[in-house]
């Protein structure tokens, strides 16, 4: 991702202009900019963006399963070409508290905004016409914690 892209143009600007006898003015301006946005200092001369991850997370009860088959497998196939891939994917989970259904998935973004794009995207809304007469599943979209 480009810091012009996370509003940081101006950091990336000012970095660009001074010379290295400023590491000091560096330090402050990436300091400011740390406290309203997720990126790391390698040194004073490489800086990384941190882009927190976005996530699927599904519950709940499939009904007929063969009848998921066509759902599952080009979600599978369509995945990949987003960016994505299933972190848990499970048909018996051991639910302790509450009533979510047998079925957890988790399915990893490269970010929030990517899950969020991927999930409203014409491919995947043709999906769910495919899953939604076989089941009862709800479906969150998260993002990860960067700490």
């Amino acid at each position: 991702m480009h810091l012009k892209r996370c509003g940081l143009g101006r950091l990336q600007l000012s970095l660009l202009l001074l010379s290295c006898d400023h590491a000091s003015v560096i330090r402050n301006l990436l300091h400011a900019q740390l406290l309203t946005a997720q990126f790391q200092l390698h040194s004073v001369h490489q800086i990384s963006v941190v882009m927190a991850k976005g996530y699927w997370i599904s519950t709940g009860t499939i009904h007929t399963p063969l009848a998921m088959v066509p759902y599952i497998s080009r979600l599978t196939e369509w995945l990949p070409s987003v960016g994505a891939k299933f972190l848990v994917r499970d048909v018996q989970c051991d639910v302790r508290e509450g009533t979510p259904g047998s079925l957890n998935v988790i399915i990893e973004f490269p970010s929030l905004q990517s899950a969020i794009s991927a999930y409203e995207s014409t491919d995947y809304q043709s999906l769910i016409e495919l899953r939604t007469p076989h089941s009862e599943l709800t479906l969150s979209i998260s993002e990860e914690l960067v700490a």
